[in-house]
């Protein structure tokens, strides 16, 4: 049982969303758990060959898919009639073709599980082929699937995709260099009125100009501005620790937003009809925010425009890549730190040069090679452009972030957090490294309020409230402190509920009231117990599996010592007098 205990549990949070949101849920359900299964396959340590991958995910593969074939059939016999809802139809009756999605969803979730886990066990070159092939394959088609389907999804995990991407930037601070940080929101905030700022003409409309900067260079701009100010926040706690670091990180959190709110008038700088300096819009904050503007999200139409744009975008995205694999390799090869600084100069002016001659915006003037289109907006009804583009930011987050854990300054950061004066002993910098944690965390924050603020459109000083940290925080604890797919995974099933599930358990509920009558339902709104929910989800965790759904190895040995070491851990020095007392002479 122990063997396929995850594949139940994985079924059971399928089951659930199968039962919440109905339709032909159950096949883009089956993908995305035969996914995690093959995925989070990786984690388990009594798995060393192809062969046991693939044994192991079919067999969580077909545990899960069994208990979502129960899900079917709950939704389509028992809770379509309460909702009024028409039910799933193959043209086989409602419990046939209940059975029927069922099966199907059984083996996309056996194929899946099976192929990616033995993909997982494969060494070299051939593992990373494989799993990339995969992955990559499902994140391709997923906007083709969502639509077939019918399901229309995209306007969901847009949103999820940002906050796991600041999950991922939180964990640099919380899980590698144990630093804890309750004001991660005020770094989120930054990121998207920079963007707000620069991306809209709402600082230079109002010195009567129509000055707006690319979106393509504002993302840099953010994540610059808001890694100088993890440093401006970090200098200040270096001597802290614990909760009176946690105190300092709260204060500031709650500092932001309000400073956001009441920079609606700045007295000593007038603009240009005389009036106070509107700098933050205030309680209605920026709106007109300008979206990304990329002429390969048109249809291709074979021109030799279209051909040069594709290309030239192809080989800037290899030269970046390629660039940032040649300096980290070159210097672990010769013993040195990782330059940063190299690296992210070197992103940054490649993408500088591409967003300037891909829809760089000067007043009205639109910045293009000449010979090609104009540059094509994404349009906010569009999710599909959002889609991949925040598939990409998330890609190289995760690249940028698992290539920083395994260098000098990773180690340094992890060091720092077991023990401080074993670090500094050793001669590790603290105030530079303490400081780096800050600012690289804060640095993925902006790229993701950038983002935010663009896909919007509009932001407000109420979106980035002292919920927004304490959510983040949760998804690196449920997740796993320190481990990159464990906070994947914790930010999947946090900002999931809490974006996905809860209104549309919200939505179910009042179709079944207005099907029977019940007004006890109606009036019932799911989100309003999120932070209840999350509260009683940390507490158990705490209490059951402290180190995470899925943790780092050394931070499952730190919290599952052997019993001996545990014992002496806890004895208290009243317990070692009392011993010393009553054993005798």
């Amino acid at each position: 049982m122990g063997n396929v205990r995850f594949g139940f549990w994985a079924g059971i949070a399928g089951l659930a969303t199968i039962m919440i949101v109905g339709g032909k849920t159950i096949w883009m359900v089956a993908l995305i758990i035969g996914l995690i299964i093959g995925l989070l396959s990786a984690n388990n340590d009594t798995l060393h060959t192809p062969q046991q991958g693939a044994r192991f995910g079919a067999m969580n593969g077909l545990v899960a898919g069994a208990v979502m074939l129960v899900g079917q059939l709950l939704r389509s016999l028992w809770i379509d009639n309460l909702a009024g809802q028409p039910v799933l139809e193959l043209g086989m009756g409602a419990f046939g073709s209940a059975i029927v999605a069922g099966l199907i969803g059984i083996v996309l979730t056996v194929v899946v599980a099976s192929v990616l886990s033995a993909g997982q066990h494969l060494s070299g070159l051939a593992r990373t082929l494989s799993v990339g092939a995969v992955v990559g394959a499902f994140l391709l088609f997923l906007p083709q699937i969502d639509r077939g389907l019918g399901l229309a999804w995209l306007g969901d995990i847009i949103p999820i995709m940002i906050f796991i991407i600041l999950a991922l930037g939180l964990n640099i601070v919380v899980g590698y260099a144990g630093l804890l940080d309750l004001g991660y929101a005020a770094f989120f905030a930054i990121g998207a009125y920079t963007a707000g700022m620069l991306s809209s003409t709402h600082l230079s409309g109002q010195f009567a100009s129509n000055f707006q900067l690319s979106f393509w260079l504002v993302i840099w701009i953010a994540a610059a501005a808001a890694a100088v100010f993890g440093v401006i926040l970090g200098a200040p706690t270096l001597p802290l620790r614990g909760d009176y670091l946690a105190i300092v990180t709260l204060g500031f959190g709650e500092i932001v937003p309000i400073l956001f709110t009441n920079l609606d008038s700045i007295e000593w700088i007038k603009t240009a009809n005389g009036d106070p300096l509107n700098l933050t819009g205030g309680d209605p904050g920026i709106s007109a925010i300008a979206p990304p503007s990329l002429p390969i999200v048109h249809s291709f139409d074979g021109s030799l425009a279209m051909i040069i744009q594709l290309i030239s975008f192809v080989l800037v995205a290899l030269a970046a890549l390629y660039l940032v694999r040649r300096v980290l390799d070159e210097d672990r090869i010769a013993g040195k730190s990782t330059t940063l600084t190299t690296v992210v100069g070197g992103l940054l002016a490649l993408l500088l040069l591409y967003g300037f001659f891909y829809g760089a915006k000067i007043g009205d003037a639109t910045l293009a090679i000449p010979g090609t289109s104009g540059a094509g907006q994404f349009l906010p009804t569009e999710r599909t452009p959002w889609y991949y583009l925040i598939i990409v930011i998330f890609g190289f987050s995760v690249f940028f972030i698992n290539r920083l854990r395994r260098s000098r300054l990773g180690r340094a950061w992890m060091a720092m957090r077991e023990d401080e004066l074993a670090a500094a002993s050793m001669g590790i910098d603290l105030v530079r490294t303490k400081l780096l944690a800050f600012a690289l965390g804060a640095m993925f924050s902006g790229f993701g309020g950038a983002f935010y603020g663009a896909y919007l459109g509009s932001i407000t000083p109420s979106s980035f409230q002292f919920d927004k940290s304490v959510l983040i925080l949760c998804m690196v604890i449920l997740g796993g402190l320190g481990n990159i797919p464990g906070v994947i995974l914790g930010g999947l099933i946090i900002v999931s509920a809490d974006i996905f599930f809860l209104n549309r358990l919200t939505d179910l509920l009042k179709q079944i009231a207005s099907n029977s009558n019940n007004t006890a339902l109606a009036d019932f709104k799911a989100s309003d117990y999120r932070l209840m929910l999350f509260g009683i989800v940390l507490v158990i965790m705490m209490l059951v599996r402290p180190e995470g759904l899925v943790p780092s190895a050394r931070r499952r040995a730190e919290l599952h010592a052997d019993g001996d070491v545990t014992k002496q851990e806890n004895t208290t020095v009243f317990d070692v007098e009392q011993d010393a007392q009553l054993s005798p002479e």
